[in-house]
């Protein structure tokens, strides 16, 4: 039968090749290594192909890709929580565990100009960032109370600074 213009061949019944699933006739995967050098080829030659494609799937599945994108971020996050947090998903400064409470910290306090620099929000986007950076020194987890306890101690009250 025909199939989909966005795949190699002509398409089947989906058949187990090792650990990957293929859904091409007469290719024959035994190594996995193989099946990620033709299909990225692949991708590279039939860029319109591929868009159709990706488009297409993203069309007929809108709540099943936010779904999985929504906890593939929250998987980083908790991540990059548990890493900063040191093993654990808690506060450094006080052991709250309550991941809905736990922040990311800038441990210098130049959380404002590294979003700047990094063009962030914070947040999920920020421990995507960690992530590919390979986990940098500088940042730590803390609950909401004690970063924001920590933000108003380096804060110096404008009626201080007035000699007020």
């Amino acid at each position: 039968g025909g199939g989909d213009s966005a795949l190699p061949r002509q398409v089947r019944e989906p058949h187990r090749v090792g650990p990957k699933v293929c859904y091409t006739v007469n290719m024959a995967y035994k190594n996995p290594e193989d099946f990620r050098r033709y299909h990225k080829a692949w991708r590279k030659a039939h860029p319109e192909a591929l868009y159709r494609y990706t488009r297409n799937y993203y069309l007929r599945n809108k709540a099943k890709v936010h779904a999985d994108h929504n906890a593939w971020t929250h998987r980083i996050y908790l991540e990059s929580l548990r890493i900063y947090g040191g093993g654990q998903a808690k506060c450094r400064r006080c052991g709250f565990r309550d991941w809905r409470a736990l922040v990311l910290d800038h441990v210098h306090g130049n959380g404002r100009q590294d979003r700047l620099r990094r063009r962030t929000k914070g947040g999920s986007h920020l421990a995507m960032q960690l992530r590919r950076e390979g986990w940098p020194k500088g940042y730590q987890t803390l609950c909401a109370n004690c970063n924001a306890i920590k933000a108003r101690k380096e804060v110096v009250p404008l009626a201080i600074r007035h000699g007020q």
